[in-house]
């Protein structure tokens, strides 16, 4: 049967996009740099760094790892807020096929510990000092401890017993790798940690087309571009913060990191840097609403967001909408999924997105289910279940 033209076009359209969600996170990073070169993409307070800026340092530590001995299939832990050093690291340790442990660094060093024993990591990115809480001399007697823990590289800071991120830049300037070849269908990009029920912490292990296609499902729903600038409110080393860090390569936005939450420095944020994207939890909106300052900000900028973790009050979804100017999504997710599943929509009154998580997202599927795997009605209390790329 002859195909018209209608059909010819949606027949490329639907090739283009699984092309897309084929691709691994460095090529991700790559077709990001290649279309918008001179782009910023990242502000961390320290730094501001455009998508080739980005591509070139993530160049140059891949292959200052690599010089060094970390290789595919190695392990790596990386225990950083909020930094422009800690996207580098993600994308580098994609280039050259390492795996992504990412962790709170508020852990105390029992928490910590076991995950760098459990993960078999092989090395540590590291601030020197946290929240009071000394990681240097933390980390320095776990490695003691540790067998399969060879490398602690600092950020930010020179001691002995580590190699610094500098000196791992450095050295990786001199030469270029071989980018290894990835199946993003079948290579895990990240081992991320997630309490369970009951025990200690379970490493849900994520491939590169876990991370990459949900991003991009989740950030074409939200119709997410190349003009929006996004607020890095949630941590790096959760499985939200990574999501909306790849939603923003994705869609060749920006990146306004935060160090640390505060609702003020939020607010000054969204106006001086024309924040479009929001994303955080209800706490965090909360804070933001009744702070004694808010009305002295102009947060018009603002296009959209999303509330994830716990339910919203139907109120906070209101204000959020009418007083910040923020058409809020609400989402539901876990971390081995990578983590959303279902989205409200922008046409979603706020009851709506105050009493429920939305639809599930394309190539997503949900079903709820009682004691004996029978699917209930609806009204009915159940156990959800789903199934994602």
């Amino acid at each position: 049967m002859k195909r018209n033209d209608g059909d010819i076009i949606e027949g490329s359209r639907t090739a283009l996009m699984k092309s897309r969600y084929n691709l691994s996170v460095n090529q991700l990073l790559h077709a990001a740099a290649s279309s918008r070169p001179d782009k910023e993409v990242i502000v961390d307070g320290k730094k501001r760094m455009t998508y080739e800026e980005l591509r070139k340092e993530v160049d140059h530590l891949a292959s200052g790892l690599v010089k060094l001995g970390i290789r595919e299939g190695d392990r790596v832990a990386v225990g950083l807020p909020n930094w422009y050093e800690t996207v580098v690291i993600y994308f580098a340790l994609a280039k050259i096929g390492a795996v992504l442990v990412p962790f709170n660094y508020r852990f105390r060093m029992a928490e910590a510990e076991y995950i760098l024993r459990n993960s078999g990591a092989k090395a540590m990115f590291l601030p020197e000092e946290l929240d009071r809480v000394n990681q240097y001399e933390q980390f320095t007697k776990i490695k003691g401890s540790l067998s399969s823990l060879e490398y602690l590289f600092s950020v930010r800071f020179e001691k002995e017993n580590t190699i610094s991120y500098q000196k791992l830049i450095q050295s990786g300037e001199q030469e270029d790798i071989h980018e290894i070849e990835i199946d993003p269908n079948q290579d895990i990009y990240t081992i991320l940690y997630t309490s369970g029920t009951s025990g200690k912490p379970k490493g849900a292990m994520l491939t590169h087309k876990n991370i990459v296609q949900t991003a991009i499902v989740a950030a074409d729903w939200m119709k997410c571009n190349s003009e929006d600038v996004f607020l890095m409110s949630m941590p790096l080393y959760h499985a939200m913060g990574i999501n909306f860090l790849f939603r923003a390569i994705a869609s060749n936005a920006s990146l306004i990191l935060m160090e640390k939450y505060k609702p003020e420095l939020a607010l000054s944020l969204i106006e001086t840097e024309n924040v479009t994207v929001h994303p955080g939890i209800p706490t965090m909106f909360i804070l933001e609403l009744n702070h004694p300052s808010f009305s002295s900000y102009n947060v018009t900028s603002l296009r959209t967001g999303e509330i994830g973790g716990s339910s919203c009050p139907v109120d906070i979804i209101h204000r959020i909408r009418t007083e910040m100017n923020c058409n809020i999504l609400v989402g539901y997710g876990l971390t081995e999924t990578s983590p959303t599943l279902t989205l409200t929509e922008f046409e979603d009154d706020d009851t709506l997105r105050s009493e429920t998580v939305g639809k599930p997202l394309p190539g997503v599927e949900i079903e709820i289910v009682d004691d004996f795997g029978n699917a209930v009605g609806k009204g009915k209390v159940g156990e959800l279940i789903c199934r994602s790329f």
